[in-house]
């Protein structure tokens, strides 16, 4: 009986510890008990930041950082041992979590009264600017305004944004539908922040350049359009008409051969005629335009 009612009462304090330690992971104050993570908490508590005005809403963390078990054991032994680095690594969250709360619908009722809907425009299938570079929960927000749209815009500010001059990429055919942040994941717009045109264009040629600008414009990929000074022989010459394969028969296209049309034995017989008695190999040594000599170009 003794044994029982033992049993019964560790029974019970795993129960209610574990029911209390239950409800303490899903109170704020949990969060503060690593040093670290305090200035976050102390935002959302009392501060003049977003993350205080969600606060005062009834948002707690977990309602925008789920709990995942393991995930939380980790970073606690990680904590206890030391071996995590300050500053802390930035989480990047996705708009989706934002938009669960502010639909499009409540976003324009709480801007009906105002002249202007700054999501519009920006928020949404056509600009996919993300939440979180206009708006920051525990951190003070930037005004990136002006990055896109000059001060003197005036009425123009419902416009889309201002494309660059000076931007070092043509933003034309199919590149003139992308968005700043398709390439550019800091709102200073500096840099490709690690984009490569291989992120949307994997590597037509396995031994060619990752440099597409040094031999393609960028009106489309298909059919190929070379820049003039790119190609060192027209590559319109004959039947070849910009098909690559005609004169670079292996796919590194690191040699040339001109007897695809003009075969071997013919050329020999055509330039002994003209009292070229020794041909060299490379033909573009004599015929860089890629016509007979006196013929028109």
């Amino acid at each position: 009986m003794r044994r029982w009612t033992i049993a019964g009462i560790v029974l019970g304090v795993i129960v209610i510890g574990g029911a209390g330690l239950w409800w303490a992971h899903e109170q704020p104050f949990i969060c503060a008990t690593c040093h670290n993570i305090r200035p976050y908490y102390e935002s959302w508590a009392s501060s003049d930041l977003l993350a205080n005005e969600h606060a005062e809403e009834g948002v707690r963390c977990l309602d925008c950082h789920p709990f995942d078990p393991i995930e939380s054991a980790q970073e606690a032994l990680i904590y206890i041992g030391g071996a995590y680095e300050e500053p802390m690594a930035e989480r990047s969250f996705p708009s989706e979590m934002c938009t669960e709360c502010h639909t499009p619908q409540e976003l324009s009722q709480r801007f009906a009264s105002r002249e202007r809907n700054p999501h519009q425009g920006h928020a949404g299938e056509t600009a996919e600017v993300p939440c979180g570079v206009c708006h920051n929960v525990h951190r003070p927000s930037v005004d990136y305004c002006a990055e896109c749209h000059p001060p003197t815009a005036g009425d123009e500010w419902t416009l889309p944004p201002v494309t660059p001059e000076n931007h070092p990429l043509k933003l034309t055919g199919d590149h003139g539908s992308l968005t700043c942040f398709q390439c550019h994941d800091q709102p200073d717009f500096q840099g490709l922040a690690g984009y490569t045109c291989e992120n949307c264009h994997p590597r037509p040629h396995p031994y060619g350049s990752s440099d597409c600008q040094a031999c393609h414009t960028f009106e489309g990929w298909t059919p190929p359009s070379f820049r003039d000074d790119a190609h060192p022989f027209p590559t319109d010459h004959g039947e070849a008409q910009d098909n690559c394969l005609i004169c670079h028969p292996r796919e590194d296209y690191t040699r040339y051969t001109c007897f695809s049309c003009h075969p071997e034995a013919n050329t020999i017989d055509e330039h002994a005629e003209e009292g070229f008695t020794k041909i060299v190999g490379n033909c573009t040594a004599c015929h860089s335009s890629g016509v007979e000599e006196g013929e028109d170009d």
